[in-house]
């Protein structure tokens, strides 16, 4: 009488090892790269509600922006914005060099994915009497690749709107227009504008 035991070879027990790898290196690969595109999503929704405030902002304020050529004002005005706005849990800003402003404890509500609060930099106006983005023209884009570098700040722009191009902006008549920009993780370059 022959032993008639049954059970798996070699072959398929390594077989099985080897498909149930491959299936775990795709997925430790992929889950990065989707994780990085879940967290931009909420940087670019982050924007926009970052516009939205400013567009009712101006609703409250015959029409002007936030954003001015006065450095100072600008950022009380900006804090303003994000507290009353946006998120009026917040409890202030502290500013660094006279140009950025940096809301602390603002909960999840108007943070970074990565969980640092947002930044903002206020890069100018088109206004030809002080700003540096003066000599912008309205029909050509100017590329902004080498100021927006950092992934937690918006970056903020007025008498502008967003170029055709990524990471561009064209003057528009008028500072009450503005342009906002965020790089993202991806390494392109998120904008909004309310023209």
């Amino acid at each position: 009488m022959r032993n008639s035991k049954k059970g798996f070879t070699i072959i398929e027990v390594v077989l099985v090892l080897a498909i149930g790898g491959l299936i775990f290196l795709m997925v430790f690969i992929a889950l990065p790269a989707l994780q990085r595109s879940q967290r931009d999503t909420q940087r670019k929704d982050d924007l926009a509600r970052f516009m939205s405030a400013t567009i009712e902002y101006q609703k409250h304020n015959s029409g002007k922006t936030p954003f001015d050529t006065n450095q100072f004002d600008t950022q009380k005005r900006v804090t303003t914005l994000v507290t009353h706005y946006i998120d009026n849990k917040c409890e202030g800003a502290s500013t660094s060099d006279g140009r950025i402003v940096a809301f602390k404890n603002c909960g999840d509500q108007f943070t970074d994915p990565n969980g640092e609060t947002y930044n903002f930099l206020y890069l100018g106006t088109t206004d030809p009497k002080v700003g540096w983005l003066k000599d912008i023209s309205a029909d050509s884009d100017y590329k902004l690749d080498e100021q927006i570098t950092n992934l937690n700040t918006i970056y903020v722009t007025s008498g502008t709107k967003c170029g055709t191009q990524e990471g561009s902006i064209r003057k528009v008549a008028g500072l009450n227009h503005t342009a906002i920009l965020m790089h993202l993780e991806s390494g392109a370059i998120a904008c909004q504008d309310n023209s």
